[in-house]
């Protein structure tokens, strides 16, 4: 389940005080289970062919969701509000891998016109069984299971890195080297990364692990370097305890980490940048309205964000020493220009 928070980037993750001892053992309890938004049945199987189809009928969407959490029913629901005359049913996957059969059956005697994946269980279920054109979100490690092939395309997990730097450095204007830790693949996502640091002014220092433990050992050896961790939400190379000893380190050390998801904040992250349902809603929109790719074409890119929601851990940042501006403490939404 915390592979799934972590790629979801949602504010379900437990935390503990910083100032109590965390066991080398000890492992957070399991969110609570949110129900997925109430929705209207899915539609009956369509009667007539596609190219008898109305072409001023509504098309229709299956939602596929991984599991009944925040981070995904949130967007769920956001689907439903700001997908106008789109007739949208949700199934759930419920976190099971051993329900993908007979859930995608249910999606295929829907109907449906177009499925959207949220989240990898869901995402990996489309692209092996539907035969509708498929778009995920919710997914970091996208080319682990080459989710970006022919019939599938995805959004963005995270707000671009120039609109995270811009709120970076509102909060942190004498920051100048930082650092990034990720796992193997994301060779796109640090070039796009280091450019934008270099168009702020910036120089990132990044490095690729393999394991948990790796990552904290990385991430010990970058603090005197740093001023800085950009933490990305990569569940290969973090775990609960490494997390928790990494910020533990971090706090002793000084060091700014900004994270992927508020519930951080109480851990140690000085600031927390995450997308908004509505805007993943919106792109994923966008892509079900754009013709498919064909044949064996690929886009290869993720569909970018075009807003964020930051929060600010304002008493870790003022012991840090930094000047909070005015709004930087409260809860608030960034739109790209």
């Amino acid at each position: 389940m915390l592979a799934c928070l972590l790629l979801a980037g949602c504010s379900a993750i437990p935390y503990e005080p910083a100032d109590q001892p965390v066991p080398a053992e000890a492992e957070p309890p399991a969110p609570a289970r949110v129900e997925p938004p109430p929705v209207a049945p899915p539609p009956p199987p369509a009667a007539s062919t596609d190219a008898s189809r109305s072409e001023s009928e509504p098309p229709s969407v299956a939602v596929l969701v991984s599991d009944s959490i925040p981070a995904y029913n949130g967007i769920a629901a956001a689907l439903t509000e700001v997908g106008g005359e789109r007739r949208i049913a949700v199934f759930d996957l419920d976190g099971d891998p051993a329900q993908v059969g007979a859930v995608m059956e249910k999606v295929r005697e829907s109907g449906s016109d177009q499925l959207v994946a949220i989240g990898l269980l869901a995402a990996r279920a489309g692209l092996e069984y539907s035969e509708s054109p498929v778009v995920f979100c919710q997914v970091f490690n996208h080319q682990d299971d080459n989710l970006l092939a022919s019939g599938s395309r995805g959004v963005a997990l995270v707000p671009p890195f120039s609109m995270q730097l811009e709120a970076w450095q509102a909060l942190s204007p004498q920051l100048r080297r930082i650092g990034v830790i990720t796992g193997p693949g994301h060779e796109e996502l640090i070039r796009e990364a280091t450019a934008a640091a270099r168009s702020a002014g910036i120089e990132l220092v990044s490095r690729v692990v393999k394991s948990d433990k790796e990552t904290l050992y990385v991430f010990k050896r970058l603090v005197p370097e740093i001023e800085g961790l950009w933490l990305l939400p990569d569940n290969r190379i973090l775990s609960p305890n490494v997390l928790r000893e990494l910020m533990q380190y971090s706090r002793k050390h000084n060091q700014q980490i900004v994270a992927f998801n508020p519930a951080l904040l109480e851990w140690g992250a000085v600031m927390s940048v995450t997308a908004t349902d509505t805007d993943v809603a919106r792109q994923v929109l966008g892509l079900i309205d754009e013709p498919a790719p064909r044949g064996d074409a690929k886009t290869g890119t993720l569909t970018p964000l075009t807003e964020m929601h930051v929060e600010v851990n304002e008493a870790l940042a003022r012991r840090l020493g930094l000047d909070v501006p005015g709004q930087a403490a409260q809860r608030i939404t960034a739109r790209a220009d």
